[in-house]
């Protein structure tokens, strides 16, 4: 008996593993972490997925069935998931890539609508070299975005920074494979 308690509670932790969010994400750890940060508010920001996949000689690969999904929350309670089906969600996704003075100030943000409002995960360098990560939400039309069904007629921009430096190890990758498609 206390045999087949240890592997029911063996397999229940392996299942549970499974979906265990990596460490400062909301991204599972089978998932790839693409932009990952905690706010001052102990909210995480999180772009989760499968766009590309890196070959054994470390070159970048497309996926097979490449996804994309926003999450914002705590891992106890994540508030938005969007897209919230992961099939065709790749689709939903635009990117911005700004360069200016040189290339010493730059702007790498990914973007979206969802509910009438938009959202900008971005990640942007000053000439100055001041680094501002997180995400600005308003007006899709600041995004360049087109709004669709509802929307929200006075929405300012608002901006939930990064209390420290974002996970953006796949981050640029990302950027750069989405703005070729």
């Amino acid at each position: 008996m206390k045999t087949k308690s240890v592997i029911v509670a063996g397999s229940l932790l392996l299942c549970l593993n499974q979906f265990a969010y990596a460490a400062g994400s909301l991204c599972s750890k089978n998932e790839t972490t693409y932009f990952a940060c905690t706010t001052k508010a102990g909210k995480v920001i999180s772009l989760c997925g499968k766009v590309f996949e890196t070959d054994q000689r470390g070159e970048r690969v497309g996926a097979s069935d490449p996804w994309l999904q926003y999450r914002f929350g705590t891992p106890a309670s994540v508030e938005l998931t969007f897209p919230r089906s992961k099939a065709n969600s790749i689709d939903v996704f635009k990117t911005e890539k700004i360069r200016a003075q040189g290339g010493l100030a730059h702007i790498d943000a990914v973007v979206f609508v969802s509910g009438g409002i938009g959202y900008s995960v971005e990640s942007v360098a000053s000439a100055e070299g001041e680094l501002h990560q997180g995400v600005t939400v308003g007006d899709p039309k600041s995004f360049g975005m087109e709004r669709s069904g509802k929307h929200r007629e006075q929405y300012p921009d608002a901006r939930i920074l990064c209390a420290g430096a974002a996970d953006t190890k796949n981050f640029f990758d990302l950027v750069e494979e989405l703005d070729l498609r």
